[in-house]
This record gives C-alpha cells, structure tokens and sequence, in this order.
C-alpha cells in the first residue's frame, strides 16, 4: 500500500514536471512565431512607412518655419495652421511607433469608395488608439524608471571631494547619430487595390 502511495506521488511529480515543460515549450513557440511575423511586417512596409515618414516630417519643417516667420513680425499664429501642425505630428508618431505585429495601414492613402473609406478609417483609429497607448505605457514605465534612479542617487553616500573630481574628469563619450535610412520612392506594387493618395490632413505638406 506504502508502494503505491509512493510511486502516485513520483507520477504526479513527474507529470506536473512535464507540463511544465511543455508550457514552456509552447511559450517559446508563440514568441518565435511573434518574432517571425514582426521581422515580415518590418520588411513588407519599410517602404511605404519610410516614405510617409519623409512626407511628414517635410511638411512639419514647413509649418513650423511658416509658424516661426510669423512670430518674428509679431503676428499671432493662425489657428488652422497650429491644428494641422498637430494632425501631422500625430500622424508622424503613428507611422514612426506604429505596432510591430500589425498589418501597416497608410495614414496618407484612403480608398475611392465611401463603404471602403469608412473601414479604412474605423481600422486606421483603431490602431492609432494602440499606438498612443503604447507610448502612454512607455512614458509610465520611463517615469517610474527615473524616480527609482532619483531614489537611488539620494539614498546613496556622499561622495568625497575627491571621488567628485575624479568622476567629473572622466570625459563623456557621444553616441553616434542612427545611420539614416536609404531613400525608398513609392511603388505602384505597394498600393492595396483602390487606393489613392491623399494626405490626411488635407492640404499643406
């Protein structure tokens, strides 16, 4: 009876030990295929992300030397020129930290059909809602990082008079600036069927 007892409890031990093995297993499975989608989609929209990223970008340098033109003569900015200024740089943080594993949809093309525009901006909101959320959690995250260190630093020894100076000689090494990337023109092949170019915030850029 002992035996039996004993040898249930090695079963139920080594059962519980392979499921968890086989969690992890299955775990490893979904990140590698997570991973494996994300690599496809950061090479299928490279080219048309790059490019709307460069349109944008061009036309916020434009308003904001417009926007600077007019405080230098003292005229007060025009309210439709400071609204646009902000649609393009919305629409800037969405192309630049759009959701790796998602289907990349162009925040500066729309579709010819009205039923077609209507999901198109539906599925466009719905993702630009994901991308604010992720940078609402990443400047949490960067908050709660920053007051650790704070923490930290004033929980830590004065240093000596010497330890300072020391530390104060030690030169500062600059990280060399990202490499651009290489310039994309649009393609033809990269545009989905009936789809045209327009820009999001109209006219402008």
């Amino acid at each position: 009876m002992l035996l039996v007892t004993q040898q249930e409890g090695l079963d139920a031990r080594v059962r519980k030990k392979e499921e968890a093995k086989l969690q992890e297993l299955k775990l490893a499975i979904d990140d590698h295929k997570r991973a494996e989608k994300e690599r496809i989609y950061a090479v299928r929209y490279h080219k048309v992300r790059f490019f709307e990223r460069i349109k944008l970008e061009r036309g916020i340098k434009k308003l904001e030397k417009q926007l600077a033109q007019a405080r230098e003569k003292g005229q007060e900015a025009p309210a439709a020129q400071l609204e646009r200024l902000a649609c393009l740089q919305d629409d800037l943080q969405y192309v630049v930290h759009f959701p790796k594993g998602e289907k990349y949809v162009s925040v500066l093309r729309n579709a010819e059909e009205p039923a077609a525009q209507a999901v198109l901006v539906a599925e466009r909101e719905r993702l630009r809602a994901l991308v604010h959320k992720q940078q609402a959690e990443i400047a949490m995250m960067t908050e709660a990082d920053e007051g650790a260190a704070l923490l930290a630093r004033q929980r830590r020894p004065t240093q000596s008079t010497a330890e300072h100076d020391t530390a104060a000689n030690v030169p500062t090494v600059e990280p060399s600036e990202q490499e651009e990337d290489d310039f994309f023109t649009p393609d033809d092949s990269d545009r989905p069927a009936g789809t045209v170019v327009r820009w999001q915030c109209r006219k402008g850029i």
